[in-house]
């Protein structure tokens, strides 16, 4: 199942994605977790943005050296 197809599938199932941006403590929750999905879609990003496919050329880039 992709990440759309589950945020779909728990969009649909949850009742209070029906409400209005006031609502029971529920919906709160579900906004939370929301914000929380797209946090990690964001880092995911950004790692995968950072870290190329070669690990060891990416690692020995970032070590220091001479006391930097």
């Amino acid at each position: 199942m992709s990440e759309r197809e589950r945020k779909r599938h728990r969009d649909e199932s949850d009742p209070s994605c029906e409400q209005g941006p006031e609502g029971s403590s529920e919906e709160g929750l579900t906004r939370k977790r929301r914000e929380g999905d797209d946090l990690l879609r964001a880092g995911d990003d950004i790692i995968n943005r950072v870290v190329s496919g070669d690990s060891a050329a990416f690692l020995a880039a970032g070590q220091q050296q001479g006391g930097q």
